[in-house]
């Protein structure tokens, strides 16, 4: 039986502080880690057990701009190994395409398709890939042809949130509040409670069991002045009463901006800001639902238009617009310090060591 003596504590205590500090050498500073395979905006992108996949998108050439064609590509990043691989491509090449996880597959939303003889394609379709095997399934397809949602996963269901649908009689595309949740098991959608706003490409992420909607713009804008063309507005939906409420306003008008959730903290990273015209955003602002508080962390390297994702409390921004043709294909990591509670990667090599040296 190991007794704690007080060589023993010390020598715990010693191992224990040296964790900390390798765990948290990079805390409070962005480092470029790797860079994204291939060039390309409007990718879907998705983490499961610790690798990040960029799914879809549209090619980008720092010479030309963006392509024509819709990608197939798949890439996954293991962010404990820091290397890439490829998948098996995207049944649907798709631009613009939400990902949502579920029971660990990746599930695959709408999105466009576009050609120089068709023009572009909306799809409601949805695509499901098994990390484990490699392999794309399709399931049941959206209920509502929109573009410009975003997706979350909340007790077992996937909510499709916002975006822009067609309307036929004024022959336009309009911001939308319809939110729809679609249940895997069941393979079954159903309509719930309307955001308060109607809103186009907005973000939402998920913290203690309710969704935050953040952000987004109007549509259509013919007519609009410029500084009301964009959202600051925050609104959460509680499943339990299927009803959304208003919550503090972001701090600045921002846009094509991304998030993710860290330790029940929203974080808005990169995106453009309506300073004397557009400006890109290099700040980072950090929002807290439970006490309604928005905080900074240190600002990204480059402001860029760039998705973003979180693994395990650390934030990675994949790539990116950094303005006039340029494509940065950079990926920037942020260390925030949280780490998920997990002792078996850890103490049973530790207190085994002390086991043989008592």
């Amino acid at each position: 039986m190991f007794m704690l003596n007080r060589r023993n504590f010390q020598s715990l205590l010693v191992i224990l502080l040296v964790v900390i500090a390798v765990e948290g050498s990079d805390a409070n500073f962005w480092v470029q880690q790797t860079e994204v395979p291939t060039s390309r905006n409007g990718v879907a992108r998705a983490v499961v057990s610790g690798k990040i996949y960029i799914i879809g998108g549209v090619p980008y050439s720092n010479k030309g701009g963006p392509g024509w064609s819709a990608l197939p590509t798949v890439e996954i990043y293991d962010t404990r190994t820091k290397t890439w691989r490829k998948g098996a491509d995207l049944p649907t090449p798709r631009i613009a395409a939400q990902a949502a996880v579920f029971a660990g597959e990746i599930y695959v939303f709408g999105g466009y398709s576009r050609g120089k003889i068709r023009g572009t394609k909306q799809h409601k379709i949805v695509e499901v890939y098994d990390p484990q095997t490699d392999t794309w399934t399709r399931t049941r397809d959206m209920p509502t042809l929109r573009s410009g949602f975003k997706t979350a996963v909340l007790d077992g269901k996937i909510y499709a949130i916002g975006g822009a649908i067609y309307d036929k009689r004024r022959d336009v595309k309009v911001a939308t509040d319809l939110v729809e949740a679609y249940d895997p098991l069941a393979n079954r959608w159903e309509k719930r409670a309307s955001m308060p706003t109607k809103r186009y490409w907005i973000n939402a992420e998920v913290i203690d069991g309710k969704i935050y909607a953040i952000g987004g713009e109007v549509l259509p804008r013919h007519g609009i002045p410029l500084a009301d063309q964009f959202f600051t507005r925050i609104e959460e939906y509680n499943p339990r009463t299927n009803q959304w409420r208003k919550l503090r306003d972001m701090p600045m008008s921002r846009f094509a901006f991304d998030t993710v959730a860290v330790d029940k903290k929203v974080y808005l990273i990169g995106g453009y800001a309506l300073n004397n015209g557009f400006k890109r955003v290099t700040s980072v602002d950090v929002y807290e639902p439970s006490l309604n508080r928005w905080t900074v962390i240190p600002p990204i390297p480059v402001g860029k238009v760039a998705p973003a994702v979180a693994v395990n409390g650390v934030i990675y921004v994949l790539g990116g617009f950094v303005g006039g043709t340029r494509f940065s294909q950079a990926v920037e990591a942020f260390d925030t310090g949280f780490r998920a509670v997990n002792p078996k990667d850890k103490l049973p090599t530790h207190w085994g060591e002390l086991k043989k040296s008592d």
